[in-house]
């Protein structure tokens, strides 16, 4: 099995507010879920505690072989699927499989906790109203309080906001050669390829596609094929995700990444 090549990330934004209400207090134990609406959120008012946004990423990688992995944040390890059982996902723009994110609690929210208080409560939204919940499942969205961990835990299902039929490689000589790649909405996430060494293989670090920055890669046709590796561009300065330059001409997209594809050089 090569190591992966190539990723897709969708990126879930809530902001969670937490909420002093008088005279009134709820029970919060750690396994207990509590379920909240997103589309019609139950109206509270008080005072204002704190405010917090969560971000995070579900990360589905291809492999050269065709097929796809991603790991549900708190799940039980990597899941493989199909290509065709990914297409069904991509077009449904859900996996309909509860995903668990967690967030440490705001340091207001923990002294006030700590302080032996529970008359608390907690007001959920997607930022700037966008759609990262899948609107088939907003009703079903959950969220727990553990005290010990000092944390709040978030179940849904994600919405993946892909452009439904848009190839990563349309209109670049590459097209119908490598196996196509979806398109995240702008805002909902990127395309990132893993970075080998050219000689010898060695994993090295992910190259981020993108147009705000000149060192990212920013056309696929700077994908120069070699058999079944992609070779960056020789001459230029590429930046890896982790903020470090690097010459290309050192450099190469995975190490099989289009083999699938049938790419030739």
């Amino acid at each position: 099995m090569k190591k992966c090549k190539k990723l897709f990330v969708s990126i879930l934004i809530i902001c969670l507010s937490f909420i002093l209400l008088n005279g009134f207090s709820i029970n919060i134990q750690a396994s207990d879920y509590i379920t909240y609406d997103l589309d019609d959120p139950p109206p509270v008012t008080g005072s204002l505690l704190s405010s917090h946004k969560v971000a995070s990423e579900t990360q589905f990688w291809r492999h050269s072989g065709g097929e796809w992995s991603y790991t549900p944040i708190l799940g039980e390890g990597t899941k493989r699927i199909s290509n065709d059982k990914m297409n069904q996902i991509l077009q449904a723009q859900t996996s309909n499989e509860d995903f668990v994110i967690s967030a440490n609690l705001p340091g207001a929210v923990v002294n006030y906790l700590n302080s032996g208080k529970d008359n608390l409560k907690v007001k959920i939204r997607e930022t700037n109203n966008n759609r990262y919940v899948y609107s088939g499942a907003k009703d079903r969205f959950q969220y727990r309080i553990d005290i010990a961990s000092r944390k709040i835990y978030l179940k849904f299902q994600p919405q993946f906001n892909v452009e439904r039929g848009k190839d990563f490689w349309a209109g670049s000589i590459h097209e119908g050669v490598v196996p196509s790649l979806p398109v995240v909405q702008e805002g909902y996430g990127n395309a990132m390829f893993a970075v080998y060494t050219r000689n010898p293989r060695a994993s090295i670090g992910e190259l981020e596609y993108g147009l705000d920055d000149p060192r990212k890669l920013q056309n696929p046709n700077e994908i120069r094929l070699s058999g079944s590796d992609g070779l960056l561009k020789d001459d230029k300065t590429y930046i890896f995700s982790n903020g470090v330059e690097f010459q290309g001409r050192d450099y190469q997209i995975g190490d099989g990444a289009f083999k699938s594809g049938g790419a030739m050089v």
